[in-house]
């Protein structure tokens, strides 16, 4: 998974410093080893490699601009956010919001750690003193339409460990990284709940329930495959990561002429949407993992109170019962 600034390949403009002399070397990796310390207590490897690339790329734009980390204020904070919203991307787009949120949260945190430890005396990527760009509930992945993934999987046919991967992605929506991570000791195919136990944002396991179709397909390629332990999808010299999940998903969308952005977390968004739409939100809260009904409604695709409005009127329309004499 790339995170917010893998391109950046200069900071944004100058603004003026408290150190302008050879010591702001010296006080960048001071800043640097504290911080390093900071990061590595997080339990999840994958918020350890995002906070560390946040922490480089802070710390590069301290070193072009003469500024030390420890005393910086909130005009370096608000000339380095403005910098990354100004930066596009390697396609020439606008960065979304919430990516560029994520960022500054990330540098908030590490911050506060270390004014908490005694290291400093301001943060300026504080919530109250730093406005972060707006991260929109309603810009999640582009929802996935069932005629391309139908395409996408008769495209893979002939390879039984992508097709699975794909019915998977599908059938449970999961996270890539989750998919990527199931080992076979690890999935429950029978009994009246079908799950596998997957390691859920923040490093903790919880229960990635599956479809019929998903038990089906996962049961058919531990069968043909012999896997009885370990990775299910490991390629051929390594395991999968999050990134082979997603070149499997990019490969099958570019072979089967589909036009559309098809990215993993789509088919989350679309598992959701539907969800909600023959459900109910707890139960699609529950199937997507989310602490929070809020991160559950951010994923819905629909725009939802047109439904409600319409059955407004017609209860309202109907005859008052007769009273009963």
């Amino acid at each position: 998974m790339r995170c917010m600034g893998d391109d950046i390949v200069s900071s944004p403009a100058r603004v003026p410093g408290p150190l302008l002399d050879a010591g702001v070397a010296f006080a960048i990796e001071d800043f640097r080893r504290k911080a390093a310390a900071v990061v590595a207590a997080k339990r999840n490897p994958a918020t350890r490699r995002g906070y560390t690339h946040e922490l480089t790329t802070w710390l590069r734009f301290c070193g072009e601009n003469s500024i030390d980390p420890h005393r910086a204020q909130l005009a370096h904070s608000v000339a380095y956010r403005d910098g990354l919203l100004a930066l596009p991307t390697p396609r020439g787009k606008i960065r979304a919001g919430g990516t560029i949120a994520r960022a500054l949260r990330a540098l908030s945190s590490i911050y506060r750690r270390l004014r908490n430890m005694g290291a400093l005396t301001f943060n300026p990527f504080a919530g109250e003193v730093l406005d972060c760009p707006d991260s929109s509930p309603h810009t999640p992945a582009e929802f996935v339409e069932r005629a391309d993934y139908d395409r996408m999987l008769a495209a893979a046919q002939g390879n039984h460990r992508d097709a699975t991967i794909l019915e998977v992605l599908w059938w449970t929506g999961l996270r890539s990284a989750e998919v990527a991570s199931l080992r076979a000791e690890t999935i429950h195919l029978e009994g009246p709940a079908p799950h596998a136990i997957v390691g859920r944002k923040g490093g903790k396991p919880g229960p990635g329930f599956l479809a019929p179709s998903a038990v089906a397909a996962l049961t058919v390629w531990l069968a043909a495959s012999g896997i009885k332990e370990g990775p299910v999808f490991a390629c051929a010299t390594h395991d999968a990561t999050a990134g082979t999940i997603y070149e499997v998903v990019r490969k099958y969308a570019r072979i089967a002429g589909v036009t559309a952005r098809v990215h993993p977390h789509g088919f989350r968004a679309t598992m959701i949407t539907t969800l909600l739409d023959e459900t109910s939100l707890q139960e699609a809260q529950g199937m997507a993992g989310h602490a929070s009904p809020t991160t559950t409604m951010r994923y819905d695709r629909k725009i939802r109170g047109a439904a409600g409005a319409r059955a407004l009127e017609e209860a309202r329309e109907k005859p008052e019962p007769e009273p009963k004499t």
